[in-house]
């Protein structure tokens, strides 16, 4: 974050003394993982609006979209954020107005490099997106008081790093800029009169690459081309290379002490927060693994319906015919729509061997963790206990593969046991009840269920207190059900620290959202709610819950966006 603060200090620096900065009222921004901010409806990790497979922006993505506050690739706020004061919220309501374009991943043209992951916005797609919105009369940019940014090529330069089968780089970066200056062209048309352009730094930490120098250098020369061309306009053109050289030179001048490694940590001192990808887990997983309760829960075309997506506790065999022809129903989830592990997979419907993230779902909705300590409320519902005695046939059946390097096992489970023995009062000693609980619970974690199987990623997330939900309001006993999700919460994280400190290359994340739930409900403008006492089986975006038990589809973005944070942390 602190290389952000330096870029846009320097930048609106620059700015001003090119045009009125003090006019500005709405700025546009285009670019890559450098420059996108994260949207409540945005693709969860990656952008503000939608995705490759949803082009399209829309009257409510406009209307109700918001910005997620820390949610950037800095781990904090990022450069654009801070040109613009647009930490959080309505783009609308900030000092100057934000449309961020920008997506993590983007390259400038699908048709010259591949595209990162399938659903990824390019930023020649990001500009059909804010003219198909601007010619929708859904965002306004008036031509005297707006800017476009554009800060791109740094995974460009990255992707050919390695290349070899180019003979004439400056030919090649030069159909690039020809893609690049198209995309200006096209937000020039829209009447925006002055532009913001970023070169490209170099990163040392992932080794010096040549094709940056060529690259900045053929920038240049577009940009001043550009403003030949066009007598009406204003640019700038940043120098980040500039920067980012200076410091990494003299890093102890800027406040840094560390400029060779990375810390996804609040430690002023680091220059880079992340490595490059690849250095994550996260970014090598192609397999996860779904325990847990209806929160995480997909319907299958050949599960229990509307509960999961194996079969039920009275068919408990995961058959190959589950496996090689079941498919993920669309929208089956408690949400009314996705839910946070199919958007964190990006597996929301068909096959889950299909998805870009293998789905292997064994949450079942009612599952409690040990039918032994609080009882199944039918007899087909599926606990944690058994959802693990599933994976381990499935395994050992040859039907499913979790490659230990390439996979990620995720837990969600709790609160049908909180809920269970909310009016419970024989209990003396809650501590030693719910120790007994997570006995269970980590004797599916950690014994010899998924050690052998050479699984070394793992993700937890706590349980949210329902408290304030419909269903227990009214409650007697509701403060009981608020204890008690504090106590288990308080014991869970003392057993993930102990799983972690007793199992050596293991990988844990985890994510409060119990935390997350709390926080939105406090405050449900900010996250645009307005309704969190009654629920609503619709598609009103105001609606916090969607039924008496179960938020609804935007709360589970949240919820995503965050477990997204903590798994890109896993090394």
């Amino acid at each position: 974050m602190r290389v952000s603060q330096l870029l846009s200090t320097i930048s609106i620096t620059t700015a001003v003394s090119a045009f009125k900065w003090s006019q500005i009222k709405t700025i546009l921004a285009f670019g890559d993982s450098y420059t996108f901010v994260q949207g409540t409806e945005g693709h969860p990790g990656y952008s503000f609006f939608g995705n490759r497979f949803n082009l399209t922006v829309t009257k409510d993505q406009v209307l109700n979209n918001e910005i997620v506050g820390n949610a950037t690739s800095s781990g904090g706020t990022n450069w654009i954020e801070m040109v613009t004061n647009c930490y959080a919220g309505l783009p609308a309501k900030c000092p100057r107005a934000l449309w961020n374009f920008a997506f993590a991943g983007a390259d400038i043209d699908p048709s010259i490099l591949t595209l990162h992951h399938n659903y990824t916005v390019d930023m020649t797609e990001q500009a059909d997106q804010w003219v198909q919105a601007w010619k929708s009369g859904l965002i306004k940019a008036p031509t005297k008081s707006s800017l476009a940014a554009f800060f791109i090529g740094i995974n460009d330069t990255g992707d050919v790093k390695s290349w070899t089968n180019i003979t004439d780089w400056t030919a090649f970066w030069n159909t690039e800029m020809d893609s690049y200056f198209k995309v200006v062209d096209q937000v020039h048309d829209t009447g925006i009169r002055s532009f913001l352009f970023l070169n490209v730094p170099d990163r040392p930490i992932s080794g010096t690459n040549p094709q940056i120098a060529t690259f900045n250098f053929l920038l240049a020369q577009r940009v001043a081309a550009f403003k030949a061309s066009k007598k009406d306009v204003y640019t700038i053109l940043f120098d980040t290379s500039k920067l980012f050289a200076s410091v990494l030179n003299n890093p102890t001048s800027y406040g840094f002490t560390n400029t060779t490694g990375y810390c996804q940590c609040s430690d002023p001192g680091y220059f880079w927060y992340t490595a490059l990808v690849g250095a994550s887990k996260w970014s090598e997983t192609k397999t996860v693994l779904a325990f847990g309760d209806s929160y995480t829960s997909s319907a299958g075309t050949m599960g229990f319906p509307g509960y999961a997506f194996f079969g039920d506790r009275i068919n408990l065999t995961v058959t190959a015919e589950q496996v090689q022809s079941g498919e993920i129903i669309s929208n089956g989830t408690s949400s009314g729509g996705a839910n946070w592990i199919q958007m964190i997979t990006e597996c929301y419907e068909g096959r889950p061997s299909e998805c870009p993230r293998a789905l292997w779902d064994f949450a079942f909705g009612g599952a409690p963790i040990d039918p032994d300590i609080v009882a199944l409320e039918a007899e087909w519902i599926i606990p944690l206990t058994d959802q693990g005695v599933q994976w381990v046939q499935a395994r050992n059946d040859s039907l499913l593969e979790a490659p230990g390097d390439s996979s990620l096992a995720a837990f969600f489970i709790g609160i049908n046991d909180m809920l269970g023995v909310t009016s419970w009062k024989s209990i003396t000693d809650w501590d030693a009840f719910w120790s007994g609980a997570l006995d269970s619970y980590f004797g599916v974690v950690a014994s010899t269920q998924f050690i052998p199987a050479c699984l070394r990623s793992f993700l937890f997330l706590n349980v949210p207190s329902l408290d304030r939900a419909p269903g227990l309001a009214g409650n007697p006993d509701v403060a009981n059900h608020a204890a008690q999700v504090q106590t288990f919460n308080s014991l869970l994280k003392k057993r993930i620290s102990e799983f972690k400190a007793s199992k050596c290359n293991v990988s844990v994340a985890s994510f409060d959202i119990n935390g997350l739930m709390d926080k939105v409900l406090d405050n449900p403008s900010e996250f645009g709610f307005t309704n969190t006492t009654g629920f609503c089986q619709c598609s009103d975006p105001k609606y916090f819950w969607h039924d008496p038990y179960h938020p609804t589809e935007k709360f589970h973005r949240l919820v995503a966006n965050g477990v997204l944070s903590e798994v890109g942390k896993l090394i």
